[in-house]
């Protein structure tokens, strides 16, 4: 009841308040789905006061019975150190947890975490974090495939820089176009153009340093990996190491 009164299919059309009361209910019975929904509304303020330390806490509750966007809230509160401490240890292993059901945000924030040398890549003789390429590369890989497009411009990225694999100028394209094209996805669904247009830029840059041959190649290999994708299947074969 409280999922049809957020998105308005209950009779009477949208009403909050409604949604909020009967969620409030289910996530007290121990409904995972109904507690992850709570800590969103507590941590946008939706209709409610905007509470961060209740939104952690029915996160929490959520997160503990395995919903994925509750454990990948949870690593952005530990990262952010949002009514916790900063904690990237913390992070790490809920973003894990998240990463591991497919959960493209967390497999893109886990392949942050690795590239810039954060708590579970290699760390130097010093102390200092010491980027893990590889894993980057996995766990951005694994968040193309969730459509998620932060993980194919950040992969896009590392073909340009030669970065864990050898450089290659029409798979970053490709990649880049990729990115391009789920964040015009994203953004024409909440009405946002600048984002868009900002995005667009980064193919718009690289093809000043490609020739024409290797512009056409990129765009073939970038529709045929829109195809995989849009079909739910792999695009590994597409990208070389």
């Amino acid at each position: 009841l409280g999922s049809m009164y957020e998105s308005g299919r209950a009779a009477g059309g949208r009403d909050f308040k409604k949604a909020y009361q009967w969620y409030t209910k289910a996530a007290s019975q121990g409904d995972a789905i109904a507690q992850r929904k709570l800590g969103v509304m507590y941590r946008l303020g939706t209709r409610v006061a905007k509470d961060n330390k209740k939104a952690f806490e029915w996160f929490s509750k959520a997160a503990l019975q395995g919903d994925a966007v509750a454990q990948q809230a949870l690593g952005d509160f530990y990262v952010g150190g949002v009514e916790v401490p900063e904690n990237y240890e913390k992070a790490f292993e809920w973003y894990s947890k998240a990463a591991e059901q497919n959960n493209g945000q967390a497999q893109w924030a886990l392949g942050a975490m690795y590239y810039g040398g954060y708590y579970g890549a290699k760390k130097s003789f010093f102390g200092k974090p010491k980027p893990d390429y590889e894993k980057a590369f996995e766990w951005w890989s694994k968040g193309v495939a969730q459509k998620h497009f932060l993980a194919a411009t950040n992969l896009g990225a590392m073909y340009i820089n030669g970065q864990g694999v050898r450089k290659d100028l029409v798979t970053a394209y490709a990649l880049l176009r990729i990115g391009e094209q789920q964040v015009a996805s994203l953004a024409d669904g909440f009405g946002i153009k600048k984002t868009t247009q900002e995005f667009a830029t980064n193919t718009v840059k690289l093809a000043k340093n490609m020739t024409a041959e290797q512009i056409a190649k990129a765009k073939a290999l970038s529709a045929q990996m829109k195809i995989l994708l849009d079909s739910g299947k792999p695009i590994d074969h597409l990208l070389p190491k």
